[in-house]
């Protein structure tokens, strides 16, 4: 009997849990492996929000088309494959969409402004340069 769980797949930073960030075969058998929920039943897992109403079936459907846009401008989306004409999920996708959301990877951090003496150094240096090939 074969294996029905498949090992971690690695996940792209670009658009973590995308169908193009991984071979679509291995996103139907992970789906698969995980246990395929419709999306109504994805938005049952994320609970209820405003004034006590359910999170609507098109939101996750959303989320896998369309995506969710971090603040460091990166766009993850919710992974799903189509199962008989029906768009279907995992709970542990949900989890890793979810997971993805939460820490951004931190800016990179500014370039040091150079002080007024490297500046003058390396406008000296410059100016050496451009005299030994001759430019004035």
């Amino acid at each position: 009997m074969p294996d029905l769980v498949s090992p971690p797949l690695q996940q792209n930073h670009e658009s973590p849990g995308h169908p193009t960030d991984q071979g679509p075969v291995d996103l139907v058998e992970r789906i698969l492996a995980e246990g395929p929920l419709g999306m109504s039943a994805i938005a049952r897992l994320c609970g209820k929000y405003r004034n006590g109403a359910a999170t609507h079936p098109s939101t996750p459907k959303r989320w896998h088309s369309k995506g969710v846009t971090l603040t460091d401008g990166r766009v993850i989306k919710l992974d799903a494959v189509r199962l008989n004409g029906r768009l279907v999920s995992s709970r542990a996708a949900l989890l890793r969409f979810i997971r993805a959301q939460q820490n951004p990877p931190p800016a990179p951090p500014a370039p040091a402004t150079p002080t007024p003496t490297a500046r003058e150094r390396a406008a000296a240096a410059a100016s050496a340069e451009l005299d030994s090939l001759g430019v004035k």
